[in-house]
């Protein structure tokens, strides 16, 4: 399970994607510059990122573009991108199976994780605390965390709070809902791209 979380982020990183800079990802694109940076001069870039905002804003697309960034410097860099509910599944069964110690040994060689939509274990304590172990066992081994949720961490209902400090001491960013004016720009620009004809709006 572990080399084919590793594959399919690679897959999904592969391919460029549009960039459109938005005045409201600015904030959040400049924190996540932080990632690249320090994977460039440093062989022990461990630490949390933290990125929320609603559904719809940009944040998964930041994530992806932020690490395949990060792999043009290092191509050899080893990194999973997966949601919250994929890896305390994977834990879950791991742990059910006896097997925990060695499925967070496989994690170990990881340099960067891309955890999403962390609200989705709300209500879900077992696996909130298989998923603070692996954070807290890949900040140990130097790897960078970068998680992605649609709350702040002082929001998320019923989480142990070691995982909400560990998100409050990271480097928090957030993404507010588009405005108009860049909904309009981000249309216009994907439409150009496209070379698709589009209405000018009203």
């Amino acid at each position: 399970m572990f080399d084919a979380l590793v594959a399919r982020s690679q897959s999904q990183i592969a391919t460029t994607e549009l960039f459109i800079p938005l005045d409201e990802q600015s904030f959040a694109g400049a924190a996540l510059l932080r990632l690249n940076n320090r994977h460039r001069s440093s062989n022990t870039a461990g630490g949390l990122t933290f990125l929320s905002g609603p559904e719809g804003v940009g944040k998964s697309f930041l994530a992806r573009n932020a690490l395949r960034e990060v792999r043009r410097q290092q191509p050899k860099l080893i990194s999973i991108i997966a949601s919250a509910d994929e890896l305390s599944e994977l834990l879950a069964t791991a742990d059910e199976k006896q097997s925990l110690a060695d499925a967070l040994e496989r994690f170990s060689r990881l340099q960067i994780l891309v955890c999403e939509d962390l609200q989705q274990l709300e209500g879900q304590p077992e696996r909130q605390v298989l998923l603070l172990e692996l954070v807290d066992q890949l900040s140990q081994n130097g790897c960078h965390v970068l998680m992605t949720c649609r709350k702040l961490p002082g929001e998320l209902r019923e989480f142990p709070q070691r995982l909400i400090s560990r998100c409050h001491g990271g480097l928090c960013a957030s993404l507010p809902l588009l405005s108009r004016e860049s909904r309009v720009q981000f249309l216009s620009r994907l439409a150009q791209a496209r070379s698709l004809p589009l209405a000018e709006p009203a």
